[in-house]
């Protein structure tokens, strides 16, 4: 299957279709997310990662861990481009949930219909994360953030690619990424929204993959769009697509803690 890349900003949502409803391993459902009839690769400027890289051990599998970067929306003024891809991200999360309202009984057999607010407010596992106090549920005095999330591949390596500021690539693994990416790093990133999951608990989401990473040390903030910069030539471009064509996700986890919304790569239809 072919690839899109485009910047999260420009996102059309016109554009943007699906597979027919699939299942994984777990028996839960899950579509596959097509942008012209394509893998969208999307690629969003420099973001600061608030938590460098994150690992949690998988309670169901001894010794796997689930890994994830999170990002922060914390320079919002009008005159940043992160504010644009804050919007899109927040339209982002208004489209995925109309879809499955609009397209719960196909994906999920369900009869009934299905509340908009409800499904957001109960179900879905938004992209952008407001911070919330865990007792009392106000908003918390914290930038917004946003996840995506990589696997280890069977050499030991993460399945994304890592490039510095000065666009070499870096090998990146479980054990070196606390060197590579430093809590409060920028990155710019290219990332795939895979999939929407839906999970035996009713509750559902897209999965965000990344597929490259450009860091800037803490403080290096410069006008950015990951590995594709505005002077980089067509050469260059079909460069990367050629790097993230084809994912590799044979030993994906689940995304938030919860095993059966892992499924399968991208099918041909």
């Amino acid at each position: 299957m072919n690839t899109e890349i485009i910047n999260f900003a420009d996102l059309d949502f016109k554009k943007i279709s699906f597979s027919a409803v699939k299942q994984n391993k777990y028996k839960s459902n899950y579509v596959n997310i097509l942008y012209n009839g394509n893998i969208p690769l999307i690629k969003f400027p420099q973001m600061s990662a608030v938590f460098g890289i994150s690992e949690m051990e998988d309670m169901s599998k001894s010794g796997v861990f689930n890994y994830s970067l999170e990002t922060s929306f914390d320079n919002l003024n009008p005159s940043s481009s992160l504010k644009n891809v804050y919007e899109k991200a927040l339209q982002f999360d208004d489209f995925i949930v109309k879809e499955v309202a609009k397209k719960h009984k196909e994906w999920l057999g369900d009869e009934e219909k299905q509340d908009i607010k409800f499904l957001r407010k109960k179900s879905y596992t938004p992209m952008v994360k407001v911070p919330l106090d865990k007792k009392t549920k106000k908003v918390l005095d914290y930038p917004s953030r946003c996840k995506t999330t990589f696997y280890v591949n069977r050499d030991g390596n993460f399945n994304f690619s890592c490039y510095d500021e000065n666009k070499n690539i870096v090998s990146i693994n479980k054990d070196n990424h606390r060197d590579i990416i430093n809590l409060g790093d920028n990155v710019s990133t290219v990332r795939s929204p895979r999939q929407i999951w839906f999970n035996s608990m009713g509750s559902f989401g897209v999965s965000w993959d990344l597929k490259q990473a450009r860091v800037f040390p803490k403080g290096n903030i410069i006008s950015s769009l990951c590995i594709l910069d505005e002077e980089d030539d067509k050469a260059e471009e079909e460069a990367v697509v050629e790097d993230v064509a084809e994912p590799n996700v044979e030993n994906s986890l689940s995304e938030d803690e919860v095993s059966d919304e892992v499924s399968d790569e991208y099918d041909e239809e």
